[in-house]
């Protein structure tokens, strides 16, 4: 198993490598930096110091690069014996050019001091590393007392240098000197891997919560409700004046007293009784704008950027970051609980906006909800209406009806009183039979004329009695449909605002996820870095190197001279 894999099956996370070996790499400078020198003597490497390379190049005098500051011994090689360089403490490193100086080091007190970014060994170490054999092989320098010393190949004293490096790794390194410490390193690289993945989380929030900021919140209620709806009505009017004939006046030589005479009713003229154009109050709608309110998305950002830097440290100073390389734990804490209160801060700003759109969108429920109970009323008072006008025509069909009965019974009324009076009189019966017939005959003809009149007018107003009332009955559809219509747009704009809701609440929702995720990688981070921490306490007793030995060597030397 690679390094970097041993990392996700701590945390239980996929980073990728190229996150975990950095962060890998840092946990091992992290591990060299913070062990007493005693314990880095099992990871320690060696550096040969030679007089001439491979090729033949002089390195007498050259001195060592030195790749980091954990050097733990310098030692020169005399004849195959270790002897063991003291430091010289930085007045004193001239006299070793000094042939004729007391203190210059000699094979037996090899001594080695630092300067610019190099170890010098003394006397230098001159083992020649040209290999082969000849004159051509052995090389000759001068030495401090000015003789000429001759080398041959593969033959002279060597420089050693032992320090401890942190080792570093790529993808595919599978071991390495750190395993007796590798616990630490791996969860080193955990705390950093949970700390960058808290950033993400972050980052996916400001985004979850910009993006909701610049969408959703940016409705208007009367953008999506249909136009205000005026229901007038436009039925037709209806007045009839009836066309029936003059009342029949029958004057003969008959029995004075008996007079026909017509009684029929008046038609009464018909006018309509509909209620008043019903106004729906739909206006009251456009008032719910009035109850929209603006996401306060500043304090939200403003929450998220201080917790941002408390963090990383993007403008401010002594941030978590900060305190974290500086190794300060208790600080680092402290810290992350400031950025951790702001974050809850922004949560709850979330909550409360949550809470305001929650009661906005009852509000508005509560308006739709009394707009169709209004157009219910009203379809109602139309149809009522519509009933009354129908009986009040059937009332008057009645009555034309009884009349004519009425003037029926007269006439045969009459004519009972005729044959009486037949009865009685002989005097000019001839005479007055004849006037009789002819006048029965005018009569009859007039009242076959006069109810030819009737059935024409009563035929003409049933027409317009029925056109009427096709006229209603198309202009009660036509309002039926715009209702109809109007309350389809109402429903499709309360869908659309109810999914917008929605979407705002699944939205808001998701910030929160990504806000505790980064809560609980940062808690995690912590975890993993305090691990660490109590893990190389447990091995060296404490978490910071003491004194370099070197140190302590210089201190003995000056006092020493």
């Amino acid at each position: 198993m690679k390094i970097w894999e041993k990392v996700n099956n701590i945390t239980g996370n996929d980073s990728k490598s190229r996150y975990l070996v950095p962060y890998i790499n840092a946990g091992s400078k992290f591990l060299l930096s913070a062990l007493p020198e005693k314990f880095l003597w099992t990871i320690a490497s060696e550096s040969e110091i030679t007089g001439w390379d491979t090729d033949g190049v002089s390195q007498i005098g050259s001195g060592s690069s030195i790749a980091y500051d954990k050097v733990l011994a310098v030692y020169r090689l005399d004849g195959g014996k270790k002897r063991v360089c003291a430091e010289a403490p930085d007045k004193n490193i001239h006299i070793f050019d000094e042939a004729s100086s007391l203190l210059k080091a000699t094979k037996m007190f090899p001594k080695f001091y630092k300067l610019s970014g190099k170890i010098y060994i003394k006397p230098d170490p001159d083992y020649n590393a040209h290999v082969g054999s000849g004159n051509a092989f052995q090389h000759t320098y001068t030495d401090i007392e000015g003789t000429s010393v001759p080398v041959d190949s593969e033959e002279g004293d060597k420089g050693v240098i032992v320090y401890s490096a942190p080792p570093i790794v790529d993808e595919n390194t599978d071991s390495w000197i750190l395993a007796e410490y590798e616990n630490i390193v791996l969860f080193y690289a955990a705390s950093l891997d949970h700390f960058r993945l808290a950033s993400v989380y972050r980052d996916l929030c400001k985004a979850q919560v910009d993006a909701v900021a610049s969408g959703v919140l940016t409705f208007s209620i009367s953008s999506t409700l249909p136009l205000t709806m005026n229901l007038t009505t436009n039925l037709p009017t209806f007045s009839f004046t009836s066309p029936l004939p003059t009342d029949i006046n029958i004057s003969s030589s008959l029995p004075s007293g008996l007079q026909l005479a017509t009684s029929l009713p008046s038609v009464p003229v018909i006018s309509t009784n509909l209620p008043s154009d019903f106004s729906t109050g739909i206006d009251d709608i456009d008032t719910v704008q009035e109850l929209a309110h603006s996401f306060d998305v500043p304090s939200i950002n403003d929450a998220l950027i201080k917790a941002q830097q408390l963090i990383d440290g993007s403008v401010t100073t002594n941030n978590a970051q900060e305190w974290l390389d500086d190794e300060d734990s208790e600080m680092t804490a402290a810290t992350i609980g400031v950025a951790n209160a702001e974050i809850a801060r922004a949560q709850s700003t979330l909550q409360k906006e949550q809470g305001r759109l929650e009661e906005f969108s009852s509000k508005v429920n509560q308006k739709l909800s009394k707009y169709q109970n209004d157009v219910g009323n009203y379809s109602a008072k139309v149809q009522k209406e519509a009933t009354r006008m129908s009986s009040q025509l059937g009332k008057l069909q009645r009555e034309v009806e009884k009349k004519v009965q009425i003037f029926s019974s007269e006439i045969s009324k009459y004519q009972a009183e005729m044959a009486k009076e037949s009865a009685r009189t002989n005097i000019d019966i001839t005479n007055y039979s004849s006037e009789l017939g002819k006048e029965k005959t005018r009569v009859e003809f007039a009242l076959a004329k006069w109810q030819a009149d009737l059935g024409k007018s009563v035929q003409v107003y049933t027409l317009a009695l029925q056109s009427y009332q096709a006229e209603v009955q198309k202009e009660v559809q036509r309002i039926s449909g715009d209702v109809t219509k109007y309350q389809a747009e109402i429903s499709k704009s309360s869908k659309d605002l109810e999914k917008q809701v929605q979407q705002f609440t699944l939205d808001i929702q998701a910030a929160g996820v990504y806000t505790t995720k980064s809560q609980q990688s940062i808690q995690t981070s912590g975890m993993f870095y305090q691990r660490a921490i109590n893990e190389l306490s447990a091995i060296t007793g404490a978490i910071t190197a003491p004194e370099q030995q070197q140190t302590s060597q210089r201190a003995e030397q000056g006092a020493s001279t």
